[in-house]
């Protein structure tokens, strides 16, 4: 039996994204630049600003450095995870493929219709209530497949869901620039990524369960 290649994969993505830009760059949009309007701000005046932030971003900042570092955690270790039970990089690429349908279908109807209808920060409580259960019963099912295309999944919308209503949920602060807010956020979900994979491998040395828990 001949080994699938996968380069052709990353072959093909390669070229897809090649075509697509293409297209971007030479298809004729009415798009203007208009930063000559904006007034001229000084970096200091912005680093000031980060130590005055009220305490809603900065709780919602705190939630986003353990969500990046819990959830990078789990998307990328579950990769090994799965491998590490002799399933193959096929069944692998299913799962992170049904992933993403998820992730685009809950951003598409499920999170507008509850930020329609929920307060921003009473919508987030759900999520972190809902989504550490679901990760947890992912490891109770006998068959590992059955927890991740149940459990898993609904884990994966949960989060999906989180970065929108996080964004809605600051952006309606009005002390701090959105500027600064979206910089000192984007600052935090790197921290958080970077020391989540240097902790999760310890645990995950330990024990393969540690990093999820």
């Amino acid at each position: 039996m001949v080994a699938p290649n996968y380069r052709y994969v990353f072959y093909i993505q390669g070229l897809l994204l090649i075509l697509f830009s293409s297209y971007i760059f030479i298809e004729k949009t009415d798009l203007t630049d208009t930063d000559h309007h904006l007034s001229r701000r000084f970096f200091w005046v912005n680093i000031k600003q980060m130590f005055k932030l009220p305490w809603v971003p900065i709780f919602t900042i705190t939630l986003t450095f353990f969500i990046s570092f819990s959830h990078n955690n789990v998307k990328r270790f579950m990769d090994y995870y799965i491998i590490d039970n002799e399933y193959s990089a096929t069944t692998l690429g299913l799962i992170v493929f049904v992933a993403g349908v998820i992730s685009l279908l809950s951003n598409m109807y499920i999170t507008p219709f509850f930020l329609k209808r929920m307060h921003h920060f009473r919508f987030l409580q759900l999520q972190f209530l809902v989504a550490p259960i679901l990760l947890f019963l992912i490891f109770y099912v006998d068959n590992l497949l059955i927890g991740v295309f149940t459990f898993y999944m609904g884990y994966m919308m949960m989060l999906a869901i989180y970065e929108p209503t996080a964004i809605s949920f600051m952006s309606t602060n009005k002390d701090v620039s959105q500027g600064v807010l979206i910089g000192v956020r984007q600052s935090i979900v790197g921290l958080g990524t970077t020391i989540g994979f240097i902790v999760g491998e310890f645990f995950m040395k330990l024990n393969k369960h540690m990093s999820f828990i």
